[in-house]
């Protein structure tokens, strides 16, 4: 101790005792012998002095040692004693203060016995404060592989590297492996808190479950993870520790295109989905064979009612020795040139000559009139005259010429063989056909509300109802005939 109070760290305005050394804010470098540790020192202090020479190894008494702000030339002499002897180590504001098995180190959660895998010395970091961050180490003396007993305190600048790497972890919502490069955790991904073991939880980002993910930056766990548009669960949201309970794909024929949901949508007639798709879309498949299908129907409907009705005629008369018949409207007969002429048969016109005989039609221009000609397809003879009645194609002439501009027997078979190409793509249904016959239906009264077909009634029926309509105005209620003597 007598050696030690001559030294130039012992001099005013330094102080020495057998306990402590005081040597603040030397601007003189100072020089601590290699034997200090012989001294019954319980205290040194060195903050902000010029240390030129250091002693390896501490006083074995040593509660305390503070170099914050010393300027120290070597580090490296200093050995693992001098951080496993005293109660506390103050080293910042130091200029790369070298810590024993961090040095040269890649940054590790230095938490638990884990780290102990140094020979002499366990260094590991003490709690940590609200942001995250440790604001200093703790170490202990490790021999036969044994912990000692007594902690040894290195107070560091924990915000600043190296220190920084070591002591702080990312904060949820982030990801990092150390807390000195955090980034924002990524959409479709989650990032826990760091946790308490030797890795952290959030050195890399979790991705969320299959079918579900994240619309905003910064999740924290998996329950921000919402079900993706075609995916369902139970709440609406990803559960990575049940399978069964976590998002899964909309059924076949289902679609959903929110987030988050807890039920799949059946997608309504008229209208698909397929397999990926969050939305239906218009089967423009199903709607063609729904129409095509009633434009069929149509089609076989009106020609049979041409066979069975027939064609309404306004009048039969006579023009430059040619019998012409007018329809009630247009009789729909093709004007296609054929190689025969149409067979027809006529009733209720109320002349003997007429009803129930077999005669030829020739199709004439403007769908309204043809020339009526002898079983044999001559000119008849003779003086023909008739204002009612109806006229009706022989079977299969019905189909062979009726329609426009192309008739039944060519219609049909076209029709019916793009149906066959539609329905390569329609998952046929009954409900499908029963859809068609009600679009035929609908189609059907439509036309014959627009007088569409010529269904009009002949001259003579609509002047008999005429004059019954002003009889009834002139006489509202009927009166007897008076009786006579």
């Amino acid at each position: 101790v007598r050696i030690l109070r001559r030294l130039p760290a012992c001099q005013p305005p330094h102080h020495c005792s057998l306990s402590a050394l005081r040597a603040r804010n030397s601007v003189k470098p100072l020089a601590l012998p290699a034997w200090l540790d012989a001294t019954p020192l319980r205290h040194i202090d060195l903050s902000g002095s010029k240390i030129a020479q250091m002693s390896p190894t501490p006083p074995w008494g040593l509660i305390s040692a503070n170099f914050s702000g010393a300027q120290i030339d070597d580090w490296s002499v200093m050995s693992s004693a001098w951080y496993i002897r005293p109660r506390w180590v103050d080293v910042r504001r130091t200029e790369k203060p070298s810590l024993p098995s961090i040095t040269g180190r890649d940054p590790t959660r230095r938490i638990g016995d884990e780290a102990c895998r140094s020979k002499d010395i366990c260094l590991v970091r003490a709690p940590q404060g609200r942001n995250l961050c440790a604001r200093a180490f703790v170490s202990r003396g490790i021999y036969q592989g044994r912990s000692l007993v007594g902690n040894t305190t290195t107070y560091v600048d924990w915000d600043k590297d190296p220190f920084n790497s070591w002591l702080c972890d990312c904060p949820a919502g982030t990801y990092g492996e150390d807390g000195a490069s955090c980034k924002t955790c990524p959409k479709n991904a989650f990032c826990p808190d760091a946790g308490q073991d030797v890795y952290a939880n959030n050195a890399n980002f979790v991705s969320c479950p299959s079918g579900s993910g994240t619309g905003h930056l910064g999740s924290i766990s998996a329950e921000n993870c919402s079900c993706n548009a075609g995916y369902y669960s139970d709440t609406g949201y990803a559960n990575p520790y049940r399978q069964e309970k976590s998002c899964r794909a909309c059924p076949s024929g289902t679609y959903t295109s929110r987030v988050g949901s807890t039920t799949c949508e059946i997608c309504h007639f008229g209208v698909s989905i397929e397999d990926g798709q969050i939305m239906c879309a218009i089967n423009r498949a199903l709607v063609g064979f729904v129409l095509v299908l009633a434009l069929s129907f149509l089609l076989c409907t009106w020609a049979g009612s041409r066979q069975f009705l027939g064609i309404p005629i306004e009048d039969i008369r006579q023009e430059d020795d040619t019998i012409i018949v007018t329809t009630c409207g247009a009789h729909w007969i093709s004007d296609l040139h054929f190689p025969r002429k149409v067979r027809v048969v006529i009733h209720g016109t109320g002349h003997p000559k007429m009803d129930e005989k077999d005669f030829c039609a020739r199709c004439l221009l403007g769908g309204y009139r043809f020339e009526l000609l002898s079983a044999h397809g001559d000119r008849l003879e003779g003086r023909l005259d008739a204002s009612m009645g109806s006229i009706h194609p022989v079977f299969p002439f019905v189909l062979l010429f009726s329609g426009r501009p192309l008739p039944v027997c060519v219609g049909v078979p076209a029709l019916s063989l793009l149906l066959v190409g539609l329905a390569r793509n329609v998952d046929l249904r009954r409900r499908y056909v029963v859809c068609a016959c009600a679009v035929a239906l609908l189609v059907g009264v439509l036309l014959r509300l627009c007088g569409i077909g010529g269904r009009r009634a002949p001259q003579i029926k609509r002047r008999v109802a005429e004059y019954r309509r002003k009889v009834r105005q002139r006489i509202p209620e009927t009166r007897p005939c008076p009786s006579g003597p």
